[in-house]
């Protein structure tokens, strides 16, 4: 059975071919973090893929595929 998603991409900005900046809204409001944690975020192996991207081609709509990026901005902000 598929999870619930729990967050929304409000924005994405290219800044060059390998690095992208994800804007992140989580449903129930930012949890508290320490600078150095990372979030694990993930999508349905059959979502769409946008032009151009290194993934895969969608796989099985059950698997769930996550990556590792860590947080760039401060607690404070």
């Amino acid at each position: 059975a598929l999870a619930m998603l729990n967050a929304t991409l409000v924005n994405r900005i290219d800044i060059s071919s390998q690095l992208v900046i994800f804007q992140i809204l989580p449903d129930y409001g930012v949890p508290d973090f320490l600078p150095g944690q990372y979030v694990a975020l993930g999508l349905y192996g059959s979502a769409p893929r946008i032009n151009g991207t290194t993934d895969p081609a969608p796989v099985g709509g059950d698997k769930l595929i996550k990556r590792a990026y860590s947080i760039g901005s401060p607690p404070s902000e």
